[in-house]
């Protein structure tokens, strides 16, 4: 089987086609924060709505009351913002180029996890990598979260792909775990190695 006689190629975004930093998310953050906030940020205080921000569970006006609470501070809400996307990078370089190729030859779908916040960010900075995709799936929009198989299911199950002839990139472990639970090909990619190769590791896998 060739990348052409796939039923589709689904890529994640962070990592794969933006460069993320969250050592300068932890630094941004950090530096709103005021007394024992940085311990608290520290032990996870504000990974739970972080994640339920994700998966659209709470709007961005809840996140930053609970940013603000977590962080003792009061400061306005662009630079809460500004601190947040401080994670998102620049769009990797023949990310375009690569997304291109894919969809030239079979059916592209995007499946990222990320926020209201970093979506307003990212989107009109990467019009030409998100241009040929078939169609991208955010999970604050669809309403989960990777790695639940609901998310990979919704994505299967709307666009009428079978597993065994579908691969998926992404970056984390537990992401690429739970697709291939689900019977899908998968391609596990080094958080921001650049896409050279990225072309034939989903070849090979296709086959």
């Amino acid at each position: 089987m060739s990348i052409a006689s796939l039923d589709a190629v689904i890529l994640d975004f962070g990592g794969i086609l933006l460069d993320i930093h969250f050592d300068r998310l932890t630094t941004a953050i950090g530096a709103l924060a005021r007394g024992e906030a940085v311990e608290r940020l520290r032990g996870g205080a504000l990974a739970a709505t972080a994640r339920a921000l994700e998966a659209g569970l709470v709007d961005e006006a809840s996140f930053r009351a609970t940013l603000r609470q977590v962080l003792e501070t009061d400061v306005a809400d662009a630079v809460l913002d500004e601190s947040w996307n401080a994670v998102l990078g620049e769009p990797i370089a023949g990310a375009a180029e690569l997304t291109a190729k894919l969809s030239a030859d079979t059916k592209l779908y995007l499946l990222s996890n990320t926020n209201a916040i970093h979506h307003a960010a990212f989107l009109p900075r990467c019009a030409a990598i998100f241009a040929p995709f078939h169609g991208l799936y955010f999970s604050h929009e669809v309403g989960y979260r990777k790695p639940d198989s609901r998310i990979y299911e919704r994505v299967l199950e709307e666009r009428g792909l079978a597993p065994d002839r579908t691969v998926f990139v992404d970056d984390l472990e537990e992401n690429v775990a739970s697709a291939a639970a689900l019977g899908i090909r998968t391609v596990k990619w080094t958080t921001n190695a650049g896409v050279d190769g990225l072309y034939d590791a989903i070849s090979r896998v296709a086959v």
